[in-house]
């Protein structure tokens, strides 16, 4: 039996402002981030990571990264995420555009092969309601709080990267990093929360792809389902 999600309520508007509000008071009571930030360029010297250059003096590119930041709080804030509620929600549509990714597969390839990546979908998706629902709450929830007042309090250290197609803002965590990312010839922002220390894990497949498969088959699967699933982990989780 399909468990069909409970209706969503949907606020007044004057409701959505109030929620905005607590969610704003529940991190600190400003959410507009100050003009005196400490703004640096960025530069690489070994790891991952971008250090401070050099200080960041010009008042355009000042402002450009002060819009950017006021955005990422204005999205953060709004959706909640130091909750875990969010990664739930994810599991049920992860799990509903599995099965209809499943169906889409069947008289395409043998049943054993289908069987083979539902076991490798269900691992994916179990890892991450249960043990990425727990480091986000024993680890990111706090962080993100603490990410959110440092920089609306004025107390982060903000580091750019800018490109003549691209403005990137680097604000570190503990345990997450703030991306937020402006690029120019689309004029969108994106904001991403990337986890730094949530480590990867092994998943080992039966083999019988290949028995069961000719190469050509073999090859397609590969390159059309099984890196898909890949790319698509990797780009969420890195």
């Amino acid at each position: 039996m399909t468990r069909k999600d409970k209706p969503k309520k949907t606020l007044p508007r004057e409701g959505r402002d109030q929620k905005q509000k607590e969610a704003g008071r529940a991190v600190g009571e400003e959410v507009r981030v100050p003009e005196a930030m400490d703004i640096c360029s960025g530069v690489r010297r070994g790891g991952r990571r971008l250090v401070c250059g050099g200080p960041v003096t010009d008042p355009v590119v000042r402002a450009e990264v002060i819009d950017l930041l006021n955005e990422a709080m204005k999205r953060l804030i709004r959706w909640r995420v130091w909750d875990a509620q969010w990664i739930d929600e994810m599991h049920v549509k992860n799990m509903e555009r599995a099965k209809e990714a499943l169906r889409q597969l069947e008289g395409k390839y043998p049943r054993e092969v289908i069987e083979v990546i539902e076991g490798i979908i269900d691992a994916l998706l179990n890892h991450v309601k249960n043990r990425l629902k727990k480091y986000w709450i024993n680890n990111v929830s706090e962080d993100v709080k603490r990410l959110i007042r440092k920089i609306t309090n004025g107390g982060a250290k903000v580091i750019i990267n800018k490109t003549d197609k691209s403005l990137t803002v680097h604000v570190y965590g503990n345990h997450v990093e703030l991306n937020v990312n402006s690029i120019f010839r689309s004029n969108s922002v994106i904001v991403q929360l990337i986890l730094r220390d949530l480590g990867g894990f092994h998943i080992n497949v039966p083999d019988v792809l290949n028995d069961l498969m000719s190469n050509e088959e073999y090859v397609k699967l590969i390159e059309n389902v099984v890196k898909s699933m890949r790319g698509g982990w990797v780009c969420c989780y890195r």
